[in-house]
């Protein structure tokens, strides 16, 4: 009897407001002009004919010089594939250039879709992953034969692919953030000294786009905008919507699972488990305002150890996002300000008969506007002398114990770089 009672007091109030912080907090995030649902996203400018076709056949050279290209693992210099794609090399560098349609490449119309399938979002990345990764190893190629102004253009633009507006964060990889490969092929470039002011100049303006890129703030509106649906579908969700037949994924899918669903529903887990969600969304959104803060990433860590400490039946309702603070905001951007930094001392050179600064004070203002900080502890950065050359990195004697980040070799979590010659 009382389980009967049970299963009529749950059903009659499946369909009340059973998450009134939840939308509260939608609400603040909407009235403070924030994304909060699929139309506050940045929408698109729709393309122009010409630049539809541009699109199209950007689409279908990628296509092509992934097919002709061997797995990135096999890639080396010197392979005759760099010969063997040159023109088609050229063909992509050349669609790459225009703007709009590179800012649409993820935002496929399907008429345009010249390949079945091709729309799949994995399909997607893993193209612009094979194109990028050939167009870094051809500029390292072309370097090395003398042929710089091919070596920047595949460089920038491998850059360009690497920055699209929705990029894929593959989590924990974060591939998209990664910046280091990128230094290593810069380092390689400034110490070939080929290089004259405009390319110096042409690497400036891309890396300070790295810097800036919103890569993983886009990422966190993202997932915040996945967890209101989610939640809000959850909330909503009838018997009707689950089958007798068990599913080999482990979700709902029983009379049994919506029960408890609606058991934990009714007295406000789900609208609790949504709050924590959206709070720790927020909260790692205002950490990307914070970069350069000493005690940033140990508050940040301190706080998700409290989220995991939530009680089971909260968390079973709810995929709390993991703090990627790290890979995601703070390696990217001491990556791209180690760059900036290498990019301004060989400006320097230029200017000085080949002779390095003898302190980062000497980049600012001719070469820099000011000196970029460690996003890790806020300190200054530091030249190091080495023979030939000069080693680039960051004072980060204030973090101690759990905070300690050393530096390590570049291309790693580095907060170093070597320049010779």
């Amino acid at each position: 009897m009382f389980f009967a009672i049970l299963i009529v007091v749950l059903a009659i109030g499946a369909w009340r407001g059973v998450l009134p912080n939840f939308e509260k907090r939608v609400a603040a995030i909407q009235a403070a002009g924030q994304p909060g649902a699929a139309s506050d996203l940045p929408s698109t400018t729709p393309l122009s004919a010409e630049h539809q076709a541009q699109l199209k056949a950007l689409i279908q050279a990628m296509v092509r010089l992934s097919n002709a290209v061997p797995p990135s693992s096999r890639l080396k210099v010197g392979d005759p594939v760099f010969l063997e794609t040159a023109a088609l090399r050229q063909d992509v560098l050349s669609l790459l250039q225009a703007d709009p349609v590179v800012s649409q490449l993820l935002q496929l119309d399907p008429s345009l879709e010249p390949f079945e399938g091709f729309l799949d979002s994995e399909n997607r990345a893993l193209l612009h992953k094979q194109v990028e990764v050939f167009l870094r190893f051809a500029s390292l190629d072309a370097l090395r034969h003398g042929q710089v102004d091919d070596a920047l253009g595949c460089l920038t633009n491998a850059i360009r692919l690497r920055l699209l507006p929705e990029p894929f964060v593959q989590s924990p990889d974060f591939w998209s953030l990664d910046v280091a490969p990128f230094n290593r092929l810069l380092v390689e470039m400034l110490d070939s000294r080929k290089l004259h002011a405009g390319h110096l100049d042409q690497l400036h303006q891309a890396y300070k786009t790295f810097e800036s890129a919103p890569l993983f703030r886009n990422h966190l509106l993202g997932e915040r905008h996945w967890h209101i649906s989610n939640t809000r579908e959850l909330a909503g969700t009838s018997l009707s919507d689950f089958s007798s037949t068990p599913r080999s994924d482990g979700t709902l899918n029983s009379f049994t699972d919506w029960l408890w669903l609606r058991a934990r529903l009714q007295p406000g887990f789900l609208d609790t488990a949504g709050c924590a969600v959206l709070d720790e969304i927020g909260a790692q959104l205002a950490d990307l305002d914070r970069i350069g803060e000493l005690a940033l990433l140990r508050e940040s860590r301190q706080r998700q150890s409290r989220i995991r400490s939530r009680l089971p039946r909260i968390q079973k309702l709810c995929d709390i996002p993991q703090n990627f603070l790290e890979e995601g905001a703070l390696l990217p951007k001491t990556h791209a300000r180690l760059g900036l930094l290498a990019i301004a001392i060989a400006r320097f050179r230029l200017d000085h008969a080949g002779e390095f600064p003898a302190s980062p004070s000497d980049l600012v203002p001719r070469y820099l506007p000011v000196l970029p900080v460690d996003p890790y502890s806020g300190g200054p950065p530091e030249f190091g002398p080495t023979y030939p050359g000069v080693a680039i990195g960051f004072d980060r004697s204030r973090l101690t114990g759990p905070d300690t980040i050393p530096p390590t070799t570049p291309g790693r979590s580095s907060a170093r770089l070597r320049l010779e010659r």
